[in-house]
């Protein structure tokens, strides 16, 4: 009995943790209005894949349209992109909507610089509804950068806003597009009106009394 409670809290405490080392969270945007909403993107890993899905939060307002920029830390390039239910799946080959062409130091959204990219040049729509799966070109592990982020992608939404997101730091940055303007709350906009009528008034009764 004793052995067996053991067996169970050593894979408690040890297969877990290996098990949750596959998957990432991109939560981090450079759009203020965009951290406020808790959307973020879901990423999982296999040895010579990572596949990644957009996720609403809890106070979203947009629908998100596609995703159409991916930035991830590594030396290893991407051959095949594809899309499918399940992070991983190759079901179907969107290889041609994306651009293959990228090497280098290339940044994105403040998030500091990144070994390998991706762009797509089609409509973006994969990666929201279903698992955005890169095939690479051979095993690869993710390092940090220097704003300590692993991967970085653009998220396009209606009404023209759109976010860069991470797992990193970055300094945000308003977008109006993406809602949360400054709107004046009534009550200052009727202190103001009174008080230019007080205003008015009281240059009538100056004006009659001089007279």
């Amino acid at each position: 009995m004793i052995k067996t409670l053991f067996k169970r809290f050593f894979l408690i405490c040890c297969i877990i943790p290996f098990s949750q080392a596959n998957a990432l969270m991109l939560d981090s945007w450079n759009v203020t209005q965009l951290n406020a909403s808790g959307d973020y993107i879901d990423v999982t890993f296999g040895s010579n894949w990572f596949s990644m899905q957009w996720q609403a939060g809890s106070s979203n307002g947009l629908q998100a349209l596609g995703i159409d920029t991916v930035f991830y830390n590594s030396s290893v390039t991407v051959s095949n992109v594809y899309t499918g239910g399940t992070a991983g799946a190759q079901t179907t080959d969107v290889t041609s909507d994306w651009n293959l062409n990228f090497g280098g130091t290339n940044g994105g959204g403040g998030f500091g610089s990144f070994l390998s990219k991706k762009n797509l040049e089609g409509g973006g729509t994969q990666g929201i509804s279903n698992f955005l799966t890169f095939l690479l070109n051979g095993s690869s592990t993710l390092a940090a950068n220097a704003n300590g982020a692993t991967m970085d992608a653009h998220v396009r939404y209606e009404q023209s806003c759109s976010g860069w997101v991470s797992d990193g730091r970055t300094d945000p940055e308003s977008n109006g597009n993406c809602g949360g303007e400054s709107v004046p709350e009534p009550t200052p906009l009727v202190l103001l009106a009174i008080g230019l009528g007080l205003l008015g008034l009281s240059r009538k009764v100056w004006t009659f009394a001089r007279t």
